[in-house]
């Protein structure tokens, strides 16, 4: 802030310098020197010499004022370059994390279909399963599907043990 107020001075301090030399350009200009006369050139000499100053402090000043405003122009540039390297990227991540989402909810798509056909098959068994044993048919309001797997599991046991036992008396009245 200090620099701001201090290049504003300047700048008031250079405009006053220049208003001061074109003053007194425009008053030389209307009084020619006359060269045969010493203190006429001396004048007109240290008149040059002093708007000669004046131009060139008048100089340094923008000098210094166009690198730095050059310098700025570069930070702002670099500023903007990296703003939008920054925008890309969370752009490219942002677009990479949608993907993955609408692919996960693909996936659960398929996994919930998947499940869904599992359960259909899954009860259907269970009543062909129940109805060889004389067992109750499954109620539809019935979903949970743990309860469903593991007395369908335990209905395969007896099933299976069953069907062994039919089949080692079967052996045993072959041989009698």
């Amino acid at each position: 802030m200090d620099s701001s107020n201090s290049d504003s001075g300047e700048e008031a301090n250079i405009g006053l310098m220049t208003d001061v030399a074109d003053n007194s350009m425009s008053e030389d200009s209307n009084n020619e020197v006359d060269f045969t006369d010493i203190d006429s050139l001396r004048l007109a000499y240290q008149e040059a010499i002093s708007n000669n100053g004046m131009i060139a402090s008048a100089y340094k000043t923008m000098k210094r004022k166009y690198k730095n405003a050059c310098k700025e122009i570069e930070l702002i540039q670099q500023e903007k370059d990296s703003l939008n390297d920054l925008f890309l990227s969370k752009t490219q991540s942002f677009s990479k994390k949608k993907k993955d989402c609408v692919m996960k909810i693909e996936t659960l798509k398929r996994t919930l279909q998947f499940r869904t056909q599992i359960s259909k098959n899954l009860k259907k068994e269970l009543v062909l399963i129940r109805e060889k044993l004389g067992k109750r048919l499954i109620e539809s309001n019935e979903t949970n599907i743990d309860d469903i797997i593991t007395e369908n599991i335990t209905l395969r046991k007896v099933l299976s043990h069953s069907n062994a036992n039919e089949k080692s008396l079967r052996h045993v009245d072959k041989k009698f």
